[in-house]
C-alpha cells in the first residue's frame, strides 16, 4: 500500500480499527489519481481503495490525500475539507458517517422503524 499523506495513514488505520472491532477486515490498494480525469489532483497523488461487506451491503472506501469517502451499495458519501477545518475534525466526521452507515443495515432499519412508530404513538398520547 502506498500512503502519500499523514491523513491517509491515519484514516486507513482508523477504518481498519473500526472494522476490526466489528470482526471485519479491509485491505487497501493504491490507485493513481491521474487515471481519474474528473479529479483535480496533483501528479503522483494516490487514492487508497478498499472494500468490505456488512449486513448485506457492499462498501467501497476511498481515502484521498486530503479527504475520504465511501460508496454503500452504489451511493456516494464524502467528507471533504472546508476552510478552517482540521484534518482531525475531517477524519472524525468521516469515521462517524461511515460507522452510522454501517449501523444502518437491514436490522437497524427495522429497529428504527419500530422506534419511530412508538415515538409517534407517544406524541399522540
Amino acid at each position: 500500500m502506498q500512503v502519500t499523506t499523514r491523513f491517509q495513514a491515519e484514516c486507513v488505520a482508523e477504518v481498519k480499527r473500526l472494522l476490526s472491532s466489528r470482526g471485519k477486515t479491509i485491505d487497501f490498494k493504491p490507485r493513481a489519481l491521474k487515471e481519474e480525469p474528473v479529479l483535480n489532483q496533483s501528479e503522483g497523488d494516490v487514492a487508497l481503495v478498499g472494500c468490505f461487506e456488512s449486513e448485506g451491503s457492499r462498501f467501497e472506501v476511498w481515502v484521498y490525500p486530503d479527504e475520504a469517502g465511501f460508496y454503500k451499495d452504489g451511493s456516494w458519501s464524502i467528507a471533504e475539507t472546508t476552510i478552517g477545518e482540521s484534518a482531525d475534525a475531517l477524519l472524525r466526521g468521516f469515521l462517524e458517517t461511515l460507522e452510522a452507515s454501517i449501523n444502518r443495515g437491514p436490522r437497524y432499519s427495522l429497529f428504527k422503524k419500530a422506534v419511530d412508530a412508538v415515538s409517534k404513538l407517544l406524541r399522540w398520547a
